[in-house]
């Protein structure tokens, strides 16, 4: 039971435990898309993916090159930061039934995991204490070896290992471009090694979400109906709505280029 308390404090109190080693390489924590819709992207898991308000994101979570000083990855954590949740220009990309869930004060874990089957994960094959937070504001993951002399060392080769998966949902009014990254405070997102000492200096890349135009609500709105979001039908950013928004949002979808208006 004590071995236990100290595993589960390895997790707790890792604020003030980060370790001194600073070579040119150094460990990355990485949000990425890797479907869409439940559909994987064919060049999946990337940093950059268009999205369309209603659209459902699987985001995996990946950690490479943690060993710059030789050092023994034993429990790592990371949290989402809510603040990206609205990043846009309007609208939201939050973890799915978000909002129901902290009203009635509910877990998330359907939306929020740790795939232990995943052969990337970086802790496959050993025996863990996994552990998902899902009422924090940003959802967190956190992994801790049971065994510390099975703390593995990372070839700092750039290969991605998976940390954790969570399901965004964009909002039917969502618009613009999102940023959807990490706390990168050192009592938020971190690492450790098998004596409980952090793993630094750790560097953090975020996902984009382009929202791409709905040109079925742009065509929804020209013919007048009242339930199509009007702001979302214009494209060209001039204040009104009119046949060209139409032309635009069709040419973007054509890759003709252009960025719709915030």
């Amino acid at each position: 039971m004590a071995r236990l308390f100290h595993l589960c404090l390895c997790i707790g109190c890792l604020a003030g435990t980060l370790g001194t080693t600073a070579l040119a390489q150094q460990a990355v924590y990485s949000m990425e898309a890797a479907a869409v819709n439940s559909v994987p992207l064919p060049d999946g898991p990337i940093t950059h993916v268009n999205a369309r308000p209603g659209d459902v994101l699987t985001l995996d979570v990946f950690l490479r090159d943690w060993s710059p000083g030789g050092d023994h990855l034993n429990a790592y954590q990371m949290q989402l930061e809510p603040m990206d949740f609205r990043s846009g220009s309007a609208g939201s990309i939050k973890p799915v039934d978000y909002d129901a869930k902290r009203e009635r004060g509910e877990m998330n874990l359907d939306n929020c995991l740790v795939n232990q089957n995943d052969p990337r994960w970086l802790f496959a094959g050993k025996q863990t204490i996994t552990i998902i937070d899902t009422r924090s504001a940003g959802y967190r993951w956190m992994s801790v070896l049971v065994d510390t002399s099975d703390a593995r060392a990372c070839e700092q080769d750039g290969v991605k290992h998976y940390a954790g998966t969570v399901h965004m949902a964009v909002s039917d009014d969502a618009l613009g471009t999102f940023t959807i990254g990490f706390m990168e405070d050192p009592s938020a997102s971190l690492l450790l090694d098998e004596r409980g000492v952090g793993i630094t200096p750790l560097a953090f890349e975020t996902l984009t979400v382009e929202i791409l135009p709905d040109v079925l609500s742009v065509i929804d709105a020209l013919n007048g109906a009242e339930e199509a979001p009007v702001v979302r039908g214009d494209v060209d950013g001039d204040g009104k709505l009119a046949h060209e928004d139409a032309r635009k949002a069709i040419d973007m979808l054509n890759g003709k280029g252009g960025e719709p208006a915030p």
